[in-house]
């Protein structure tokens, strides 16, 4: 066995080992885009029909309140300052302006918005993940903040800090080759067989480590196309932590059951149950509303044949003829009871307790 494939074999453990560690987390938050994006689920206690699109206005406008404005640097300066502390202080200003700048110019460029407005988003969602670096770049140093989607990213702690963290998605087949090829171009030497056409999504798996040697902690970086090492294990000689941050808003408890799915809470998770009641009393009501807003005819001829159509009666859901002898008993559809009201009336208060815009 080469060293590679004895690489790729730990590498695939470790990332099967963290996915199944963060797999409630994953759930939760699969769940809060579905609903904020106003997916109708597939399996409810109450049949839906009808959605409120109250978690996506409160989502998008909470995402626009906090976002909107690019934010202003300031930096302190003493109260009896020389003036060259005054200008240092105006150069360090204008930078953190360009450094933002690059990072909106570099989401742009990669077919984002604002820099700002793609963070808030995970933010508001619970979970966020930056990989931040500092690179050499062609007009000089390049800051690098790339946000990565939470779902893909699986860390592990221990009291010292991040000392592991995998990135797992998936790409295209020609991208997974060009990516290979650019690895190829560094100097990297590796055997890479291109994934067939069945392989439609290779997987890319972008391993880090920090582990401590010697009181001196030291970096690793692995990188897996399509299950074949592209990057061997290799020591990240400039870097002392894993530079990828990753947090969460949240209960900072550890301790209770399921705890990975409530480390990170989205903005909408004191109003789940509220929205799914929500749209099962639109959906009953909705219901009884189409049930009953056009009741049916009743014809009665000698022969039983009909003797006039039900197209000529106009505003009615339909008609049915029987003869002179013959008797029927209508059962009268139920009128939305006054509870429904009651009810409804209680969660759409409780729904603007916790959404900015019903409170604004």
């Amino acid at each position: 066995m080469s060293d590679y494939t004895e690489q790729a074999q730990i590498i695939k453990q470790h990332a099967e080992d963290l996915k199944n560690y963060w797999k409630t987390r994953d759930a939760q938050m699969i769940l809060d885009r579905e609903i904020i994006n106003l997916v109708k689920p597939e399996e409810t206690s109450a049949k839906i029909d009808w959605m409120s699109n109250e978690p996506k206005v409160f989502f998008d406008t909470s995402r626009a309140l906090i976002s909107l404005y690019p934010p202003r640097f300031r930096h302190p300066i003493s109260i009896n300052y020389a003036p060259e502390e005054k200008e240092r202080m105006n150069k360090a200003e204008r930078l953190d302006i360009g450094i933002f700048r690059s990072l909106d110019r570099r989401t742009f460029d990669t077919g984002g918005g604002s820099w700002l407005w793609e963070l808030a988003y995970w933010v508001l969602l619970g979970w966020y993940s930056i990989f931040n670096i500092v690179v050499d770049g062609q007009d000089g140093p390049e800051f690098v903040a790339d946000i990565y989607d939470p779902l893909t990213v699986f860390p592990q702690w221990d009291a010292s800090g991040l000392i592991r963290c995998i990135r797992i998605y998936e790409v295209d087949r020609i991208t997974a080759i060009a990516m290979a090829d650019e690895f190829m171009k560094k100097g990297l030497e590796f055997d890479f067989k291109e994934p067939g056409k069945a392989d439609a999504k290779p997987q890319v798996i972008n391993y880090w480590e920090c582990l401590r040697s010697r009181n001196k902690k030291v970096v690793k970086n692995a990188i897996l196309i399509a299950g074949q090492v592209v990057k061997p294990l290799t020591i990240q000689r400039k870097l002392n932590r894993i530079p990828i941050q990753i947090g969460s808003i949240g209960s900072p408890d550890r301790i209770s059951p399921n705890w990975e799915m409530r480390k990170g809470e989205s903005i909408i998770a004191a109003n789940r149950d509220a929205y799914e009641y929500l749209n099962s009393m639109i959906s009953l009501m909705a219901t009884i509303t189409a049930a009953t807003a056009f009741p049916e005819l009743i014809e009665k001829t000698i022969s039983g044949r009909e003797a006039y159509k039900a197209e000529d009666f106009k505003g009615y859901g339909g008609k049915k003829t029987y003869k002179l002898n013959e008797t029927i008993d209508i059962l009268k559809h139920a009128a939305t009871p006054q509870e429904v009201n009651i009810l409804m009336s209680y969660w759409g208060q409780q729904v603007q307790k916790a959404s900015v815009p019903n409170s604004v």
